[in-house]
């Protein structure tokens, strides 16, 4: 085994137990490592989750030294809900994906007759799968939480990170939300809203592909009339009917909006009084009051056109490729001299330089910067079998830059150091940085 550099910090659960968590690599293995202080962990828990491969629940190791007990959790390759949120908004399809994964989990607990107290359920120890937003928990055994209270602060914080453009998705994380503070709410309660959700929109569609079809047989009838000699006049489906159409559809939608409205002014009023806590990076807290304009994006502002909406992460690439394309048309037109143009073609940004030929150089366009293969989630994808999904993250702070293993399975290493799952260590000019096996300089 390597010899491990941990990475401490401490949480303190509902209870006011300590618990350290730390991060751990051995060979081709991550971990995570929760050592709870004053916790009468429970050893029945503790050989079931040994035993027993409890799907949705992270893999279990224990490790007992002189009487002090620490549990290893299997993360290789896996990324916390909070690193997720940090470069996409949440849609309404992943979110109810997630709910229902996580019921699913609480469900296998169940068989097992293990109690929801025990999951440490926080955004930073929640892991996921980018595509599916499948979840993976942290069970520790003799954790005894709040699960109703928990659930409730993390759709909270899930209602702040929703995607405001996705109306469908704002509404489902509003009623999840809701559901929790009715009392004595339980899964079955979240269980329901989430079908009964689902039934609506199913409802929603089979009615528009019925109307459809109604208007559509209606035409066909009437040409068939026409072709009969029935009707004088030739009729057919022209683009005045097909208006026709539109417009009556727009008008339910319009109907379905005002409904929208009055239920989003509803909601404006309980958001104005939500709270975000954001961490600082000396770990304190600062309460941020939230306006309903800046949380759900309602304003009456002009709206961007789609065209200018990109997010920023595409705007990189799209001043890549502009750049591109005019040094392509000044080449056309004009006669350079053979010169250093290298340093010329992107001027004021730094690049991590391909030491190897068949790769390319990474021109990091803004920060934080994300490398890894998972498109949609990533700033720069490097297709390799062993490059991990979200593999490192650079980002700056003042005049300095800093890179970031990702907890990736394959490792980052900068000028010979290994990094530790999300080690962060400072990053200079002409340092050597080892993606997996592939080899860069930064510049």
């Amino acid at each position: 085994c390597i010899p491990a550099r941990e990475l401490f910090e401490n949480v303190e659960s509902d209870g006011g137990i300590v618990m350290k968590i730390s991060y751990r690599r051995e060979m081709k293995h991550n971990y995570m490592i929760v050592e709870p202080e004053e916790l009468e962990w429970c050893s029945y828990e503790c050989r079931m989750l040994e035993a027993n491969n409890i799907e949705g629940i992270l893999e279990f190791q224990l490790s007992l030294t002189d009487g002090n007990a620490r549990f290893y959790y299997e993360i290789s390759s896996r990324q916390p809900l909070a690193r997720i949120l940090e470069s996409q908004k949440l849609k309404g399809n992943q979110l109810r994906r997630m709910m229902f994964s996580v019921v699913r989990v609480l469900d296998n607990m169940e068989r097992y007759l293990i109690s929801e107290s025990r999951v440490l359920l926080e955004p930073e120890y929640m892991y996921v799968e980018p595509e599916t937003f499948s979840v993976w928990l942290c069970l520790i055994p003799g954790l005894d939480t709040d699960f109703s209270k928990k659930l409730g602060d993390l759709l909270e914080y899930l209602l702040g990170r929703i995607d405001h453009q996705d109306r469908d998705g704002v509404v489902l994380a509003y009623g999840l939300f809701q559901e929790t503070r009715k009392e004595n709410y339980g899964m079955q309660d979240i269980l329901r809203f989430l079908k009964k959700n689902d039934q609506n929109k199913e409802e929603k569609k089979l009615m528009q592909k019925a109307e459809k079809q109604e208007f559509d047989e209606d035409i066909r009838t009437r040409q068939e009339k026409n072709q009969a000699g029935d009707i004088g006049e030739k009729l057919e489906k022209t683009e005045g009917e097909e208006i026709k159409y539109t417009e009556k559809v727009n008008l339910q939608e319009n109907k379905k909006e005002n409904v929208f409205e009055m239920f989003f002014h509803k909601i404006k009023d309980f958001c104005s009084q939500i709270i975000i806590k954001v961490k600082k990076p000396q770990k304190q807290e600062e309460e941020i009051q939230v306006s309903w304009e800046n949380m759900f994006g309602f304003d009456d502002s002009e709206p961007i056109p789609q065209e200018e909406a990109g997010t920023l992460r595409e705007e990189g690439n799209i001043v890549g490729k502009s750049i591109e394309n005019q040094k392509k048309e000044e080449n056309d037109h004009d006669t350079v001299l053979l010169a250093d143009l290298e340093t010329e073609e992107e001027p004021g940004h730094h690049r991590l330089c391909a030491l190897e030929r068949e790769e390319e150089d990474i021109v990091l366009y803004y920060y934080p910067f994300i490398i890894g293969k998972q498109e949609n989630l990533v700033d720069y994808v490097l297709k390799r079998e062993t490059v991990s999904r979200l593999h490192l993250k650079i980002e700056q702070q003042g005049e300095d830059y800093y890179i970031q293993d990702l907890n990736s399975t394959n490792g980052t290493t900068v000028s010979g150091h290994l990094l530790e799952n999300n080690e962060k260590v400072l990053l200079h000019s002409g340092d050597e940085v080892s993606i997996a096996r592939y080899r860069y300089q930064f510049e």
